[in-house]
């Protein structure tokens, strides 16, 4: 399985456990050798494949001798091979092996807006370009060589196509179909016939319908096997992506995204799930039935369903904290076993081996005590760790999406922790901060917004309409909070907190970073709190604070957009208690800072992370150094790479790490003047690198979209 946060999962034990593997960017297809079972193939930003059942995985194309560079772009670090053979370049999205010579490989790549179908002849040592397909998505792709007919089936959202000797033909569908939203095809066993299903939209008598309709002559003909848009539903039903049998293609899924039903009181509800058939689309049956509120009564319930409710959420209009109606986003059935089928959704995988009756999730692991544990699949953003200064054994990690979790066995298994959290609030938690001196006191940032301070979030407009946000306190450990946020207005998007260590306990100073609003300062331990933005200019992005002894506390503020034009980001002191604030400037060049650490037995040393402009004036990323509390600054990592966060070894503040969003984690051992690459660690995006406060050789490391990691920090993580 994939997902969009690019990595890729694989299980030889039916789901019971998964492997993370990473191929440079998201994976978008694989395939099965149909010959071999040793040999899989995966398209990302190439062509890679495995011929040790997903152990080891091998760039094929490009071929590895001509790719002479490899660039990224963007917020997301979107990655690209430079090469001198026919490598189109972009995304391979579809991936086809030939059942009968498996020399034959057939794939398309998304390239600069078009379609491009490739074949090989020889297992992926050269490539011919046959054409390119009109449309945005390429649903299936496939050969089919049976008898005189040898030809490749390809399908989009704009047709149904096949390349052969006469080079590339549109298959006339019914008049009435206007688009394609998925297609897939079975052969029949018994008969040797190639079955087509497709769903599709259509305009009937002035009404926009879907229905699914099905070949069994090579699309000479088709037959509508299922219109559920019928009168009596008052509305429009949607269908998406449909699953086949391939070697029983009598069995069929189908996913159902809206399916408008009138109830006992007579109002209408939409339903969706999975529809099935046994009898090649005569009959359909729900396996899968459930609305906003209410969830499937035939799956067993993960951490997700249990607490955030049917499709990850259960809030409506502008309460709701995820997208509705879309049960799940990938299906996939076995070509042997007709019962057995996954589907994947927003935050689990399911699965059912009889036929859908029941279906279970193989994404967690609840255990006997209420906590649960990963099998392995952990497609979650975490945006910081925190230690329990009470308790070693005690760590909390804050993530987009879905809060807090928190383990008391050192992460062996987790016990979700957003009690008490208004539900306006708890996709996403920035920061957790711990009260050094009382023990179970904590003050944790929530929002409804995630991702800052990524470009992709930074859309003012887009978030006021259900923003919400705001502190909150726990006085006797994180299992239950309750507000304390008086005199924050609620729409706003608190990414960090910081306590005075100069201030009394039970009486706190606090410091909180407001995205978009400024900084708010409380001085009766986080019960209210002022804005104290005296000094800051008109950038209000705000990121993160850091004091140092003395009393001195620095403002990084993020970059951002204004009225359509992107402005830097910048750096501020205050050494008044916040009560006023000096921009001490950036280094030259430099207007995206991310991060910014200070070295405990040298306060005028600092680092600071940031990215490299891509968006109007070039700016340079990399990571900064300064001696002189910022008065000079010099760049000791490269300039062209996305540095997200800094931290530095407690013990031996010589020694810092820094993480990218360029699949690498970087540790040096001088201060910046030379670097290594952590091993083992190949994940896209990472987060934060958190040295373990008990052990100096290991080290955790938060990731947007992989979770957490943990391992040596002079070995394999």
């Amino acid at each position: 399985v994939s997902c969009d946060m690019t990595a890729g999962y694989i299980t030889h034990n039916s789901g019971q456990s998964w492997r993370e593997f990473n191929l440079r960017s998201r994976i978008y297809s694989y395939c099965f050798d149909p010959l071999d079972p040793y040999v899989i193939y995966a398209g990302s930003t190439g062509l890679f494949r495995s011929s040790d059942r997903g152990e080891s995985w091998k760039l094929i194309f490009p071929s590895p001798e001509s790719v002479n560079g490899e660039i990224r772009t963007e917020d997301n670090g979107v990655h690209n091979f430079e090469s001198e053979d026919n490598w189109p370049g972009g995304e391979i999205e579809a991936i086809n092996v030939d059942e009968k010579n498996s020399s034959n490989i057939c794939i398309c790549v998304r390239c600069k807006n078009k379609l491009k179908v490739l074949r090989s002849t020889d297992k992926g040592a050269s490539w011919d370009e046959l054409c390119s397909v009109p449309g945005d998505y390429i649903h299936k792709l496939f050969f089919h060589n049976t008898g005189d007919i040898k030809a490749i089936y390809i399908f989009t959202e704009k047709g149904m196509f096949v390349y052969g000797n006469s080079g590339l033909d549109k298959v006339k569908l019914p008049s009435e179909v206007l688009g394609i939203a998925h297609a897939d095809y079975g052969l029949d066993c018994n008969t040797g016939i190639l079955v087509l299903y497709m769903t599709v939209w259509s305009e009937i008598d002035n009404n926009y319908l879907c229905s699914i309709i099905k070949s069994e002559d090579l699309g000479e003909t088709w037959q509508q096997q299922k219109d559920v848009s019928t009168p009596q539903l008052q509305g429009t039903a949607e269908l998406s992506l449909i699953c086949v049998c391939r070697n029983k293609p009598d069995t069929a899924y189908v996913i159902v995204e809206k399916f408008p039903e009138k109830g006992n009181d007579g109002n209408l509800t939409d339903k969706y799930g999975v529809l099935k058939t046994n009898d090649g689309g005569i009959n359909w049956d729900w396996v899968v039935k459930m609305d906003d509120m209410c969830d499937a009564q035939n799956r067993t319930a993960g951490w997700p369903e249990r607490n955030y409710g049917a499709s990850w959420g259960d809030l409506k209009g502008e309460d709701q904290i995820s997208p509705k109606g879309r049960y799940a986003w990938g299906i996939g059935v076995s070509p042997v076993y007709p019962d057995i089928c996954y589907t994947t959704d927003f935050s689990t995988i399911f699965r059912t081996c009889d036929g859908g009756c029941t279906w279970e999730h193989v994404s967690t692991r609840d255990l006997k005590d209420g906590s649960f544990t990963s099998t392995g699949v952990d497609v979650i953003s975490s945006s910081g760790m925190f230690f329990d200064p009470f308790d070693s054994k005690h760590i909390a990690a804050v993530f987009f999406d879905c809060g807090i979790f928190h383990s008391y066995n050192k992460g062996e298994s987790w016990l979700h922790a957003i009690e008490g959290v208004p539900r306006k609030w708890i996709n996403s938690c920035y920061w957790i901060v711990f009260d050094p001196d009382i023990r179970g006191k904590t003050w944790s940032a929530w929002s409804t917004v995630h991702n800052i301070p990524r470009v992709r979030a930074l859309n003012i407009e887009s978030h006021m309409k259900n923003l919400r946000g705001g502190i909150c306190r726990a006085e006797n450990g994180i299992d239950k909070w309750m507000v304390s946020s008086r005199g924050i207005p609620e729409k706003s998007i608190p990414v960090h907190i910081i306590i005075d260590p100069e201030s009394p306990p039970g009486n706190r100073t606090l410091y909180t970073a407001v995205f978009y609003r400024g900084i708010y300062k409380s001085e009766d331990d986080g019960r209210t709190w002022t804005l104290r933005n005296n000094g800051i200019g008109d950038n209000r992005n705000v990121w993160r604070l850091a004091t140092v002894p003395g009393g001195a506390i620095y403002l990084l503020i993020s970059r951002g957009v204004a009225e359509g034009q992107w402005i830097d980001g910048s750096l501020y002191k205050s050494t008044d208690g916040g009560n006023s604030w000096v921009d001490t400037g950036l280094p030259e060049d430099m207007g995206s800072p991310s991060d910014l650490v200070f070295d405990p037995e040298c306060p005028s040393r600092m680092y600071l992370a940031c990215w490299p402009g891509t968006h109007g004036a070039e700016r340079k990323g990399g990571l900064f150094v300064t001696e002189d509390s910022g008065k000079t600054w010099n760049n000791v990592f490269n300039a062209e790479v996305r540095v997200f966060a800094v931290a530095l070894l407690p013990n031996r503040p010589s020694t810092v790490f820094i993480t990218t969003f360029e699949s690498g984690v970087y540790k040096s051992d001088d201060r910046g003047e030379s670097w290594q690459q952590l091993k083992g660690f190949d994940f896209q995006w990472c987060h934060r690198p958190l040295p373990d406060p008990d052990n100096n050789d290991m080290i955790y490391l938060t990731t947007h979209g992989s979770a957490i990691w943990y391992g040596p920090v002079g070995g394999s993580i």
